[in-house]
Formats: structure tokens, sequence, C-alpha cells
């Protein structure tokens, strides 16, 4: 067997850090840095990276065909977003999930998202109304093949259209970028059960509010969708604990008890 021939063997049996359907599904249109960014965080969300696991620089650096510098760059960025811990003296680590900062991207989201979706009924066109229908459309397909990967990109795809409706798409990078934590609880939940069915039955109450071009019914509708995620966070501490902060129990019922007035 030749070395070039060994080599593509070696290369091919090898197990991959970033599967490659992921790297593909990232367009090189991006800024190396920004592709590295994008693959980065969608591999930590999707836990191909799980909680507390280290990060091979130089192996996904091989991987994703860059130098060190436009990974780094992307690291400092999920750093920033909570994502990853850099420890110079130790290495780079995926973070653990921490609620609090898990509330404060819901926080951030849900006041941006409901004014979004109140001015997109009153922005609503023709347009507007078919784009969201083929998203509904491809959610509902990939729902019934249990493609929980396909299905997140689906829904980040239809909040980031409402926003586009409502505003502009600079106004969802804000809310992309302050969710990074909460997007990893979200993605988790995916597998619960009949989750999905009922995140698409929320998704056609806000698109049918929207054609009515009802901003109050639109508003109640995003703001009953967007509160799910306390539900999965209950859910998910009891049976996945070990991917959250050691404080995640006392976080969660103290932000009940600010929740409910009793603090």
């Amino acid at each position: 067997m030749s070395t070039t021939a060994k080599r593509t063997k070696d290369t091919s049996s090898a197990t991959r850090i970033i599967p490659e359907d992921l790297l593909v599904s990232i367009p090189q249109t991006h800024t190396r840095s920004g592709r590295a960014y994008a693959i980065m965080r969608r591999a930590i969300i999707e836990m191909v990276l799980e909680p507390g696991s280290i990060v091979n620089e130089k192996a996904i650096c091989a991987e994703l065909g860059v130098s060190r510098t436009p990974l780094r760059e992307a690291l400092l960025k999920l750093q920033d977003e909570s994502l990853v811990r850099i420890e110079p003296a130790t290495g780079t680590f995926v973070a653990r999930i921490d609620l609090e900062t898990v509330f404060e991207g819901h926080l951030i989201r849900r006041l941006l998202e409901l004014e979004m979706v109140k001015l997109g009924a009153q922005r609503m066109t023709t347009s507007a109304e078919r784009n969201l229908d083929v998203n509904l459309y491809k959610q509902k397909r990939v729902a019934s093949d249990n493609d929980f990967g396909q299905f997140y990109e689906l829904d980040e795809e239809f909040h980031e259209i409402i926003t586009g409706i409502g505003a502009s798409h600079r106004v969802w990078r804000v809310i992309h970028s302050a969710k990074a934590q909460l997007d990893r609880v979200r993605r988790l939940a995916f597998p619960l059960p009949s989750h999905l069915e009922t995140i698409l039955s929320e998704h056609e109450a806000i698109v049918m509010a929207l054609k009515m071009r009802n901003p109050e019914k639109a508003a109640e509708a995003m703001d009953r969708h967007l509160s799910r995620v306390f539900k999965s966070v209950q859910s998910l501490i009891a049976d996945k604990t070990h991917l959250f902060t050691d404080d995640a129990r006392q976080t969660l019922e103290e932000f009940r008890a600010r929740s409910s007035g009793t603090e």
C-alpha cells in the first residue's frame, strides 16, 4: 500500500471530532474565523462537544483546515458567550450550562422577540406569510423524521424570519448572541416526549396570529412559546445533572422564588 493510500485510509477511519455533515452545513462564504465560530458554536449546542470536555485545538484546526489564529478568535467569541472556558495554563474547555446565564438570555430574548412579533403583525406581507408557511412545512417534515439537528436550524430560521419582518436581521444578531447558553437547553429538550409536536403547535399559533395582523395575540402566542424553556430546564436538570454547573438546582429554586414574588 502506498504512503498516500495509507494516509487516506487512516484519515477516513479516524474518529472525527466535528462530524462531516456539520462542517458542510456551514458555508465557505464566511471568513475563516467566522466559519470556525459558527461550526464550534453549533458543535457545542448540538452536544457534539459536551460540557466539561477539553477542546483539542490542534485536531480541530486540522479538521476545519485553518490555522490556530482563526480558531483562537472563534474561541474568544465563544468565551464571551460563556460557551467555553479558556484557562491559559491548562487548556480550553467546553463550559457546563450555567442557569443564571440561561435565564439572562431568556430575558433578553423575550423582551426583544415580543416586540418583534408585535411589529411583525403590523408589517406582515404576502411574501412574509409565504416564507413562514414554507418554514413550517419543512419543520413538520423533519420533525416526522426526528431530525433534531435540522429542526433546530429551522426553529432558528423561524424566529429570524419573524425578527426580520418586525425590524431587521441586525436585531436577530443581538438575540442570537445573548441566547447562546439558552440554546443548549433548547436543543437538549428536543428529544423529550412530544416536545417537537408541542413546538410545532406553538409555532402554528404564532403564524396564525401574524396572519390575522393581531399584535396582541401574536405576542401572547410567542410568550407562551418562549416560556416553555422553564419546563424543559426542570426535566433536564433531573435527567442530565452532569451537564449543568453545580449550583443549577439552587439557581432554579431562586429563580422560581423571584418569579413568584416570594423573595
